[in-house]
């Protein structure tokens, strides 16, 4: 019977554990996962797209960057919570070299 006892009170205990992992998966679903298309313009920024993209793929909270959708475009999934649409604009307004720079105006969000 001892062991039963010992089952018992090592159910709370395995329940409450059980809940502290379940915490951040609840967190992640949670998030706010939106996105938002934005076209390119500037001088050469489509010959220097995947800067672009690489850049965007650092950002925290960036979670897609599909530079095929259209051309000229970027479409950017992101998680609100950690990113803002002005961030990334400026990320892309960000790249740029000694003969190409990029620009970004937003089309839809």
């Amino acid at each position: 019977m001892t062991s039963v006892r010992r089952f018992l009170l090592s159910a709370p205990a395995v329940a409450g554990v059980a809940a502290i992992v379940w915490l951040p998966v609840m967190a992640n679903a949670q998030s706010e996962i939106q996105d938002v298309t934005l076209k390119l313009s500037g001088q050469s920024c489509d010959a220097y797209i995947t800067k672009v993209e690489s850049a965007l793929l650092r950002l925290p909270g960036i979670t897609m960057v599909d530079i095929e959708a259209k051309k000229g475009h970027v479409v950017v999934g992101f998680d609100a919570s950690k990113v803002s649409i002005p961030q990334i604009v400026q990320t892309v307004g960000n790249q740029k070299g000694a003969d190409w720079f990029c620009r970004a105006q937003i089309v839809k969000s």
